[in-house]
């Protein structure tokens, strides 16, 4: 399900992956997050567990990124760390609230704002597939070029 509004100057776009283990929805590879057509700036991507993720094996791996730089967002996670109602914004997932800062370039509270996208956003599973769970991904984003949009 995917959820397009604008608020506040921002865009809004919501994706909702359920893993089941499969080729781009948990397999070893790539799964596609959201495809960007121009540029754009990101103020913020988010990341909630609504269901633990569960792995073939006991070393599946996760992180949120683009091609290029495949922990750009969210650096390699073990996927049995993350847990439902858990917001996955670094290596060890936090339930409850967590900080976003606001500067900075480094630290698990940074790599999620403030960030010029070109490519599309994806997650990259290594070691061993992730077989089941969900985490719902929120992205506010404003175009920097006059097709800059994240779908």
């Amino acid at each position: 399900m995917r959820i397009y509004r604008k608020s506040a100057g921002l865009r809004h776009a919501r994706v909702t992956i359920a893993f089941t283990g499969a080729a781009g929805l948990g397999a070893v590879g790539t799964v596609a997050l959201f495809t960007i057509t121009g540029r754009i700036w990101i103020d913020t991507l988010t990341a909630f567990c609504t269901e633990a993720l569960a792995e073939a094996a006991a070393s599946a791996t996760v992180a949120c990124g683009v091609a290029a730089d495949t922990d750009a967002f969210i650096t390699v996670t073990n996927a049995i760390d993350i847990d439902l109602n858990e917001w996955w914004n670094s290596a060890t997932p936090a339930a409850g609230a967590v900080t976003i800062a606001g500067t900075g370039t480094t630290g698990p509270s940074t790599l999620q704002k403030r960030k010029l996208v070109s490519t599309n956003i994806i997650l990259t599973v290594a070691a061993q597939n992730i077989t089941d769970g969900t985490i719902v991904f929120d992205v506010f984003y404003m175009p920097v070029t006059d097709n800059g949009l994240l779908t």
